[in-house]
């Protein structure tokens, strides 16, 4: 069983190592994090939760599109697989 550094095991969050979505919740949950200190009574860290939401809100976007991409591309080649087993049945 291994466990991140949040101590939530890979099995039980149901992501693998690397995949986009976990870097997408990870994000999330920075730009949430980001978003709480805009109220800050302090202009620097106003100003660096600025940039981290911006930076952290661009690479979500990104990601959020290549997943996308990536989901219609395997949907694209699973219709194909079908498509070609339905068109052209092998012999027996």
């Amino acid at each position: 069983m291994n466990a991140d550094h949040d101590g939530v095991t890979r099995a039980k969050r149901g992501t693998r190592p690397g995949s986009i979505r976990q870097v997408r919740l990870r994000l999330w949950w920075a730009i949430e994090e980001a978003s709480m200190l805009l109220g800050d009574a302090d202009k620097d860290t106003r100003m660096r939760a600025i940039s981290a939401l911006s930076t952290a809100a661009g690479v979500y976007a990104k990601l959020t599109e290549a997943a996308e991409l990536e989901d219609r591309l395997k949907a694209l080649e699973a219709a194909q697989t079908s498509k070609s087993i339905t068109t052209y049945p092998r012999a027996a």
